[in-house]
């Protein structure tokens, strides 16, 4: 499994675009129940597939407009903690341009998110074995596959299947802590420290 952000907070794309680590953990998620749920141990009322009219289960990490499976899981990721007394995000060494392709400073430290996967059926059997499946491979199978890419869980939590409208739903949760290492570049830190924040130069600029 590559992480899109790998073992870093942020990355770019091609484009310039920043990626924080919670869509990459929520990425992680999505491959992995994807994964799981196609593989031929699953019952065939439940797999995935890529192939949308074949799909028995719609696994994603956000809301459609309109619900396209009867059967849909979705990845969400919540409130966390990443305050620096707490987590206690460090300086690591100087990076380089001819080691790390940038010249700039690593920092480490760890963060933790809490992360809940929305169940949605519309029979309350469905619900209840989706449940099931999804707390099992949680629980014997990603957690060693996502220690290998820093992110780590221990608890599994399951709700209570409630009925909202035609529709049953439960919610799974956990609280991934994620390992970094993160290297800045020395420009977007030169050009932050030279930023002039002070209160009277606030007043100063204020008309």
């Amino acid at each position: 499994m590559t992480i899109s952000s790998g073992p870093k907070i942020i990355t770019t794309n091609e484009d310039g675009f920043i990626y924080f680590y919670i869509n990459g953990i929520k990425r992680a998620f999505v491959d992995s129940l994807r994964g799981a749920f196609a593989h031929k141990d699953t019952p065939a009322r439940y797999r995935y597939d890529p192939d949308t009219l074949i799909s028995q289960v719609d696994i994603r990490s956000d809301y459609p407009e309109r619900q396209p499976k009867p059967l849909m899981i979705v990845v969400e990721v919540g409130n966390g903690n990443a305050n620096v007394t707490y987590v206690g995000d460090e300086f690591n060494r100087i990076a380089t341009l001819e080691e790390d392709g940038i010249d700039g400073y690593e920092y480490g430290g760890k963060l933790l998110l809490n992360v809940n996967i929305k169940i949605y059926a519309d029979k309350m059997r469905d619900a209840e074995h989706l449940s099931d499946l999804v707390t099992l491979y949680m629980r014997y199978l990603f957690r060693n596959l996502f220690y290998a890419e820093n992110l780590a869980y221990v608890e599994v939590n399951v709700g209570k299947i409630s009925e909202e409208g035609d529709q049953f739903t439960n919610t799974i949760g956990t609280e991934i802590t994620a390992q970094f290492d993160q290297i800045l570049s020395k420009d977007l830190y030169e050009t932050i420290q030279n930023i002039n924040i002070s209160f009277n130069a606030g007043i100063n600029n204020s008309k």
